[in-house]
């Protein structure tokens, strides 16, 4: 199985993403997922971004500015290139050494 190599662009844009959730999150958190969709219907366009804890409690924190700036910067970037998504998920947890392991799940380069 071979490794897909992410264009710099988008790898930037994923770690502008990423970065934005670390400095959202609650420190407790062992966990998140964040699920972005294109908002389609009357509104225009745009995102639907949710946060949230994959626990029992399934608490949620609302995205900033900032972090619908970087999906919106992505969103676009994928437009420029033609990449068609429906859906983007950025999850990561934290193994019993505290350290954070991260999975991103988007369309990938053709």
């Amino acid at each position: 199985m071979s490794k897909t190599v992410l264009p710099n662009e988008q790898s930037a844009i994923d770690q502008k993403i990423i970065d934005e959730v670390f400095a959202i999150i609650p420190e407790a958190w062992q966990g998140f997922i964040v699920s972005i969709e294109p908002r389609t219907g009357l509104d225009g366009g745009g995102q639907t971004i949710a946060i949230l804890q994959p626990d029992q409690t399934a608490e949620t924190v609302e995205p900033t500015d900032e972090l619908r700036a970087a999906v919106a910067e992505l969103a676009a970037w994928f437009d420029g290139i033609g990449r068609k998504w429906d859906r983007l998920v950025y999850a990561g947890y934290v193994d019993p050494t505290g350290a954070w392991h991260l999975k991103i799940t988007a369309p990938l380069p053709d």
